[in-house]
């Protein structure tokens, strides 16, 4: 087969139509909006109680609260569940930093664990590996388009009688086994900021079964609600507005249709896929029932220059695409010798995270998963301009400098 001329060296892209802009908004979402914005109380009113009620039953757990955000979300169930110094809280080295950063406001060490190199997830190898009588709390991420195996999970942690958190911000309304995401442990966080599959611009929320941690929760995010028996301490701030949540209202009673649509595709490009041999999207885990896309990601064998095949698909495409998150252990926002406040903090790492940091330098390529639900011939365009740039970046040499760019 003769290679094409790739569009990175003056050759015809294979997507030469611009995409589609994602627009989520709808009649229904608009109403809803006008409606609190007529309302009386513009926070923490009618429309935050029906999304929180309406998420909980989505999700099939007993309580929702929402946040301004998830990392605020992982804050109040720390300090719900008084989550301070001398703790430990193990992290995977693949996941946002600020999972990190709210271990640490809580005055806890967060620890990071090595991660499955099929997935980029923890798992009970890596959480094991890093154990102490010091843990507390462990915070599995599901991330991209895939989910941690949470039963060996679970398992692992309620035999040390440790927490588990699970940090769902890729995947609202994930399922396996007829369980949601967040709900196979103690509790969940989830994201609702622009990028994410459920958006208000900017939020989160916790849910849990757990009675007091929840009402602790939300006694520590309203700040002005009276003290409980069990939530006398220092409260912080977290509400969300009546806007946010009439937004999201709207956005979680399309969820489930957007879901399925982005599935049906990505299972599709799967396919196409699993007739290459250099590339692999990162595994559907067995009994899944509904997968999340916020990101299509797959991994390329290390014979692939993968800096360069990064460039050149999105040269191609006309869409980012870039590697996987930077390594905790090396990400300079953690970087804490010029801030007072954490000066004395460090995210630790007892085990080297070589399989987080070669993923990262070597073989994950991601982009974001809204392109195969704004335009039908995106697999099409996507398979395309994998086929085209493969073998020219089996052929381009490696160099140290590659590993670094374009990531």
């Amino acid at each position: 087969m003769t290679k094409q001329t790739l569009a990175i060296k003056g050759g015809q892209p294979i997507r030469s139509i611009p995409w589609s802009s994602r627009n989520r908004s709808d009649e229904s979402t608009r109403c809803a909006l006008m409606a609190a914005l007529d309302a009386v109380n513009w926070s923490n009113g009618d429309f935050a109680r029906r999304f929180e009620r309406r998420l909980s039953e989505f999700l099939g757990c007993r309580f929702a609260l929402l946040t301004t955000n998830a990392t605020t979300a992982l804050k109040l169930y720390l300090l719900a569940r008084d989550v301070g110094p001398g703790d430990e809280v193990i992290i995977p080295a693949l996941t946002f930093p600020s999972i990190a950063m709210a271990v640490m406001e809580c005055g806890a060490t967060p620890i990071i664990c090595d991660v499955e190199a099929n997935t980029g997830c923890m798992s009970a190898r890596t959480f094991e590996a890093v154990l102490s009588k010091k843990t507390r709390v462990v915070i599995p991420t599901h991330l991209y388009c895939t989910l941690c195996d949470m039963p060996p999970i679970v398992d692992l942690a309620k035999r040390n009688n440790i927490d588990v958190v699970e940090d769902c911000a890729h995947s609202p309304g994930a399922r396996r086994n007829n369980y949601s995401a967040g709900t196979f442990g103690n509790a969940g966080i989830f994201s609702f900021n622009q990028k994410k599959p459920l958006s208000c611009g900017e939020g989160g929320c916790l849910v849990t079964n757990q009675t007091e941690v929840y009402e602790t929760a939300r006694y520590l995010r309203d700040f002005d609600s009276p003290p409980t028996k069990s939530s006398v301490r220092i409260q912080r701030m977290g509400k969300i507005s009546e806007f946010q949540a009439a937004v999201l209202i709207g956005q979680l009673d399309s969820l489930p249709k957007h879901l399925r649509a982005i599935e049906e595709r990505a299972e599709n490009l799967r396919e196409h896929l699993n007739y290459m041999t250099d590339i692999t999207l990162v595994p559907r885990l067995p009994g899944t029932d509904l997968q999340t896309f916020y990101n299509i990601c797959f991994m390329v064998n290390e014979n692939i220059n993968v800096a360069f095949f990064r460039k050149a698909l999105s040269a191609e495409l006309g869409i980012p695409v870039s590697s996987s998150y930077v390594p905790l252990n090396q990400n300079q926002s953690l970087n804490c010798t010029r801030d007072r406040q954490f000066i004395n903090y460090a995210v630790e790492s007892k085990v080297p995270c070589c399989t987080a940091e070669r993923i990262y330098r070597y073989r994950a390529v991601r982009f974001p998963g809204y392109y195969l639900n704004i335009d039908p011939t995106a697999v099409d365009d996507i398979d395309s301009a994998i086929t085209k740039v493969l073998p020219h970046a089996k052929q381009t040499q490696m160099s140290e400098e590659d590993a670094h760019a374009y990531r």
